[in-house]
Formats: structure tokens, C-alpha cells, sequence
């Protein structure tokens, strides 16, 4: 068996983390604008349904986005990970470099295919090549337990 059944559940489990970081990340933005322009605005804090309302899209378009190219990326792990089955230093932080680039190479796919007339959704490489990093943090965090 190529995977062990520890590493099909990480590997199932941690692309959520990108889609979920997005929606983290789009939050934050969102409240920091409201701190800046709610008392010239007027404008009311969101509710809590409110914040979470853009949550199921994104898991709706971020998960199988995710979870693609995170069997892009198993090759790649098993070709790091070898057969003795060990992650050293050298072999996570070879992990984490290529998990960023994966990242950043989804967002520079994706980006312009969500700039469109009637709404557009920000997503920048550099959140990319995080959010890739992220998947690969939890997924290394997840084998370790």
C-alpha cells in the first residue's frame, strides 16, 4: 500500500485548511475595513450569519480545488518521504517549499478565472502560496500524532 492509512486521513483532512484559511482571511479583511469606515459610514457590524454566509461557497469552490491539487501533490510526497518511511528536517521543509509552490500556482490559475463583470474574488498568490504552506504544516502535524 503506497499510503498508510494515517497519511489517506491527512490527506483527506488537511486541503479543508485552505479553503477555511481563505474564508479566515477574508474575513479579517472584511473587519478591518468595517473598523475603518464604520463611523463615517454608519455602517453595522455583520452578524455572525453574516461572516459565515460566504463560508459554504467557498467550500463549495475551495475544497475540490484543494483537494486536486493536493493529489498533485502525493506523488511528490511519496518521492520526498521514500521508502523508509521517515521525514527529517530536511525532508518536511522540502515539503513545505513545494506545498508553497503548489499554493501559488492554484492562485495564479484561478485568479483570473474569478475576475468577472458582475463579482470578482480576490485571490491573490501570495494567500495562495500560504494557504499551500498551511496544507502542508497541518498535513505533516496530522501524520505526527
Amino acid at each position: 500500500m503506497l499510503l498508510s492509512r494515517r497519511e489517506l486521513t491527512a490527506a483527506a483532512i488537511a486541503p479543508l485548511v485552505a479553503p477555511l484559511g481563505y474564508w479566515l482571511a477574508l474575513t479579517v479583511y472584511g473587519f478591518a475595513r468595517w473598523l475603518a469606515q464604520h463611523e463615517q459610514s454608519g455602517l453595522a457590524f455583520p452578524s455572525l450569519g453574516e461572516l459565515a454566509r460566504p463560508l459554504g461557497l467557498i467550500l463549495l469552490v475551495g475544497a475540490p480545488v484543494a483537494w486536486v491539487a493536493a493529489l498533485a501533490g502525493i506523488p511528490i510526497y511519496l518521492a520526498v518521504r521514500g521508502a523508509d518511511r521517515l521525514l527529517d528536517w530536511r525532508r518536511r521543509v522540502t515539503l513545505l517549499i513545494i506545498g508553497t509552490a503548489i499554493g501559488l500556482l492554484v492562485a495564479l490559475l484561478m485568479e483570473p478565472g474569478l475576475r468577472g463583470e458582475l463579482v470578482s474574488i480576490p485571490f491573490p498568490p501570495w494567500l495562495g502560496a500560504i494557504l499551500g504552506a498551511a496544507v502542508v504544516g497541518t498535513f505533516l502535524r496530522l501524520l505526527a500524532r
